[in-house]
């Protein structure tokens, strides 16, 4: 579901919601240059421990556009778009717009990863597992989008989400090229 599509310098952002798991949606930013060869290659995007995805998109603390790269993830999704390459910045669960409501009250850099990750090994399963589906399940969303080339789909993130990124490419032959930062 696309919940709203802003024009920005160069490209189109849309903020979207789909479903990973029955109850369960995730959140995420696709962006699409302007400049886009259809249909175009696309990076899944996945931030680090922090604000989430709007530190990766350029989205600042008061929720306004950065004039330049900033933040430690240096708005890595919005350097896709220079290179001509569509972006989807998903959020993933446990940070920004997926944290519980004790995360939220405390700073936009606390993270709820550590009861989530708890939850998940109460379960039998792991954090890590969970947002590798998310990302499997966010290339079944991005083969919908007639702009964008199902067979050329990468994924790239930093620290926890570089993690993600490694653990995705390992299981997910839909994608075919990673960049992967401050993991190890």
């Amino acid at each position: 579901r696309v919940l709203r599509k802003e024009q920005m310098d160069g490209y189109t952002r849309e903020q979207i919601l789909f479903w990973s798991r029955p109850e369960l949606q995730v959140f995420g930013y696709l962006l699409v240059p302007d400049n886009l060869q259809r249909p175009g290659p696309v990076m899944i995007c996945l931030p680090g421990h922090g604000r989430g995805v709007d530190d990766i998109v350029g989205i600042d603390k008061e929720g306004k556009q950065r004039k330049r790269y900033g933040g430690y993830q240096n708005d890595f999704a919005l350097q896709c778009i220079a290179h001509g390459i569509a972006a989807f910045a998903i959020e993933q669960l446990g940070f920004g717009h997926r944290r519980d409501d004790a995360a939220r009250k405390s700073s936009p850099e606390k993270s709820s990863c550590q009861p989530a990750a708890g939850a998940a090994l109460m379960l039998g399963e792991t954090m890590a597992g969970w947002r590798t589906w998310d990302v499997m399940r966010a290339i079944d969303y991005l083969e919908t989008r007639e702009e964008l080339d199902g067979k050329r789909i990468g994924c790239m993130g930093i620290s926890g989400g570089g993690t993600v990124t490694l653990y995705a490419a390992a299981v997910e032959p839909r994608i075919r090229l990673t960049f992967l930062s401050g993991s190890f």
